[in-house]
């Protein structure tokens, strides 16, 4: 499995503990806003990594492969 993966599932599963948080009738706000920021994180971490897959991928291998190297 790819970290791509690990992190969609790790979205997943915090979106289902977030919503049956807010099922409930009284809503632990402090649980909640952790929660929201932990999914917060995986999402950028997420967005980071499909973009650095797009960009490698508007390159030639071997040109990467150079800037990766130099940078």
């Amino acid at each position: 499995m790819d970290r791509k993966n690990i992190i969609e599932r790790i979205i997943f599963l915090l979106d289902k503990h977030i919503m049956v948080i807010l099922y409930k009738n009284e809503i632990d706000d402090d649980k909640l806003s952790v929660l929201t920021d932990i999914r917060i994180l995986f999402v950028e971490e997420l967005n980071g990594l499909i973009s650095s897959n797009n960009t490698s991928e508007m390159y030639d291998k071997k040109y990467w492969k150079y800037y990766r190297k130099s940078s």
